[in-house]
């Protein structure tokens, strides 16, 4: 149970290195030629679960950065009714339709909210 502590307490990439040594260890010494430190890296960063969550992170953030900089759609506003218009003494000037098409676009200016 100790080594288990022990071996909880490295993080993950120290021991998958730890493993990939003790492998190589019980294997006999003249089947196989010594690998180079470079290449015991490379074999477990490619393969670390938690490298490649935060690779995935950061991709997301990235994206998240492109979302944020691109403008709103525009919106079209069409508003249809009808008008009486009165003079000051309540007597009847004219009524009609009234009807008002709009465009707006929002943008967003740099250190404003």
């Amino acid at each position: 149970m100790k080594s288990f502590h022990l071996f909880h307490r490295f993080s993950p990439l120290v021991g998958l290195l730890l493993i990939a040594l003790d492998g190589r260890a019980q294997s006999t010494p003249e089947a196989q030629a010594p690998v180079p430190l470079s290449t015991i890296v490379g074999e477990i960063s490619a393969n670390n679960p938690e490298l490649k969550f935060y690779e995935a992170e950061i991709d997301a953030a990235k994206a998240g950065r492109r979302a944020a900089g691109t403008l709103q759609n525009p919106e079209l506003g069409l508003d249809l009714g009808r008008k009486r218009v009165t003079d000051a003494g309540g007597v009847l000037a004219g009524e009609g339709m009234a009807w008002s098409v709009s465009i707006s676009q929002t943008f967003e200016w740099p250190g404003r909210l």
